[in-house]
């Protein structure tokens, strides 16, 4: 891809080659630079090259080899692309990567993941009959292929292997296999018996003539519940549906909630923290129709599904879904285009809409469903309201009020659990020179700078900008710096100063991976440790 505007357009290429469309090529641009190209269309054409350059009045090169044999996109991915192209005023080839995982997009060369195949072994039993079996070839059947008809090829290659292999007795051959496996962290109901409130808010959906739904329902009204029950409706008409969450740490609580309810087989998984060879896995699983359901981040929102009938897209005011690098997008703008392009449902869930969303609801742009009351008619948490600015509660910490230190320590006597829900990463939200008052701001957003202490650098939060921790103020020299407000990792210390227990911590910057999340979540489930630090995903 050439960030010049002026190459936002199609080039013709030549090929004897069997090219098919919405597939990578791989070609010669410019004066020598190899490249991979993305073929948008193919038009068949008998002639001669030499007549076909006559007509088009110019040089046309061959393409020099085939990356694809098979499309790795469809018609209405494709279409999809072209929409989101005019929308953000974007370049299509930059699109398009955006929309591929990072293995199969038009960029780098020798980057792309492969097929990762096993050797199996196979029993023909019919042909067992035709043949008298020596006492080994008869041990071997009978210990490995008694109840199996096929195994991982993990035997020595013996003479009786080899034999019943030549009589065709056992054939040996090859079996795609998938380098991610979904693991179920949590175990839910496999039934779901909705309440009078959420059948109704499900039977609005279904029989809206709407497209965009805005399910509006507190806290605990089993919004989930409602996703499963729509989910299994679309599933047995046979189409697919697609599932987002704003947060990786949020996946592992999802789709627990849906294997529990759904076949494991019809789940696929599609988020960052997945390998690039896992990511293929999966994109592959998915075009390839073994998958009708998804669950995933933003990216997620281009799973290439077959015959999508619903799009869920949870939590749907959190920032995440907005993507501010490379192409510049929405996950929830892409949703309405999707749904446009499919005729496909969407429904947009949270405690707490957008402005922008509710006020497209209620001026009945959106089909808005509201579930304003518990599940099972759970009561309501108290809240109590701790004034900051009194800084006699405050005598042991800056942070953990007397009243709140009292609480920790009573549940942890009785043996209760505590999730203690921090609003920010790092460890302070803004640094500043004690000698000037300067305040280090994001020179992009104008913004102040995250201080992220243990990683020796300030960050912006919404464009991810960084940059080292200043040794000396530029402004006047001083090499006093002061704080203001605190983050995840100011709390862990004065907690750590304050009582003297394990604890687990839930954040973006410290787990990275899927297991690492898992892990977290499945100790705290168990009950292994009482108190979990986390950011935004603790709320779930």
């Amino acid at each position: 891809q050439y960030s010049i505007i002026n190459l936002d357009k199609t080039f013709i290429y030549y090929s004897t080659l069997d090219v098919k469309p919405y597939t990578r090529v791989l070609i010669s641009f410019g004066s020598s630079k190899k490249i991979y190209g993305f073929v948008v269309s193919v038009k068949e054409d008998n002639r001669e090259l030499k007549e076909i350059e006559k007509e088009y009045g110019f040089q046309i090169k061959e393409i020099d080899e085939l990356i694809d044999n098979e499309p790795i996109i469809d018609d209405s991915l494709f279409l999809l692309a072209k929409e989101i192209a005019s929308f953000y005023i974007s370049p299509l080839i930059g699109v398009i990567k955006t929309m591929l995982p990072s293995s199969l997009r038009p960029s780098k060369l020798g980057a792309s993941s492969k097929i990762k195949y096993s050797s199996y072994l196979k029993i023909n039993r019919e042909n067992i009959s035709n043949f008298i079996l020596d006492k080994n070839e008869t041990r071997l059947i009978e210990r490995y292929f008694l109840v199996n008809n096929e195994i991982k090829d993990t035997l020595n290659n013996s003479k009786s292997l080899q034999s019943l292999i030549d009589k065709n007795i056992i054939t040996r051959f090859k079996k795609e296999e998938y380098r991610y496996r979904i693991v179920k962290s949590f175990n839910y109901e496999d039934k779901i018996k909705l309440s009078s409130i959420q059948e109704e808010a499900y039977n609005n959906i279904i029989s809206s003539p709407k497209l965009i739904n805005l399910l509006y329902g507190i806290t605990g009204s089993g919004k989930t519940e409602i996703y499963i029950k729509l989910i299994e409706h679309y599933i047995n008409e046979g189409k697919s549906c697609l599932i987002l969450v704003p947060e990786i740490g949020l996946t592992p609580l999802m789709i627990s909630r849906i294997i529990s309810y759904f076949s494991e087989d019809l789940v696929g998984i599609l988020h960052s923290s997945l390998t690039n060879n896992e990511r293929y896995d999966e994109y592959r699983k998915i075009k390839n129709g073994k998958t009708r359901i998804v669950v995933g981040t933003r990216s997620a929102i281009f799973a290439p599904l077959k015959n999508l009938g619903l799009i869920i897209i949870d939590e749907e005011h959190d920032e995440s879904y907005k993507q501010e690098n490379d192409l510049c997008y929405s996950a929830i703008d892409v949703s309405l285009l999707r749904a446009k392009e499919c005729n496909c449902k969407v429904v947009l869930g949270s405690a707490t809409p957008s402005i922008e969303d509710m006020c497209k609801a209620k001026n009945n742009k959106y089909n808005l469903v509201v579930v304003d009351k518990k599940y099972n008619d759970v009561n309501k948490a108290s809240v109590e309201l701790i004034d900051r600015k009194d800084a006699s509660l405050f005598t042991y910490s800056t942070i953990f009020s007397l009243e709140l230190i009292r609480r920790i320590k009573e549940a942890l006597n009785k043996n209760e659990q505590i999730i203690i829900f921090v609003n920010n990463k790092g460890y302070a939200r803004s640094y500043y020179c004690r000698g000037c008052g300067k305040t280090y701001v994001c020179p992009t957003c104008n913004t102040p700078l995250f201080l992220h202490k243990e990683q020796h650098k300030l960050k912006c939060h919404r464009c991810n900008y960084e940059e080292r921790i200043p040794t000396s103020c530029k402004e006047c020299g001083s090499t006093f710096f002061g704080v203001n407000g605190f983050g995840i990792d100011k709390v862990k210390e004065e907690f750590e100063n304050l009582f003297s227990v394990p604890y687990l911590v839930l954040d973006g910057d410290v787990t990275k991976n899927d297991d690492e999340l898992r892990t977290i979540l499945e100790k705290f489930n168990n009950k292994e440790c009482n108190v979990l630090i986390g950011t935004q995903t603790v709320c779930k």
